[in-house]
């Protein structure tokens, strides 16, 4: 019985060491591997911005147009009632 607990602390052990290595392999890579995840998120979070500002820029262009649209239809509305203010004078 004492040689089969020595066998199974053995393998214990072993498999102990393995997933130490195994561990140490896993934060090595997630160490190699950070300042690139960091330097992509940057790449993405700068993307945002630019993105932002083309969108803030094109609303600031639509609204412009909007205004120039809703002041040439204020014109065309108040000619339009001048002339029917003036066919209902003459009747």
């Amino acid at each position: 019985m004492s040689e089969q607990r020595q066998d199974v602390y053995e393998r214990v052990v072993s498999v102990e060491e393995k997933v130490d290595a195994l561990a140490k392999s896993v934060d090595q890579q997630f160490e190699s591997l950070a300042p690139s995840v960091d330097r992509r998120f940057d790449e993405v979070a700068a993307a945002f911005v630019e993105q932002r500002r083309y969108v803030s820029s094109a609303y600031e262009l639509l609204d412009a147009s909007i205004s120039r649209l809703e002041n040439k239809m204020d014109s065309g509305f108040a000619r339009l009632d001048r002339k029917l203010d003036q066919l209902i004078a003459r009747a």
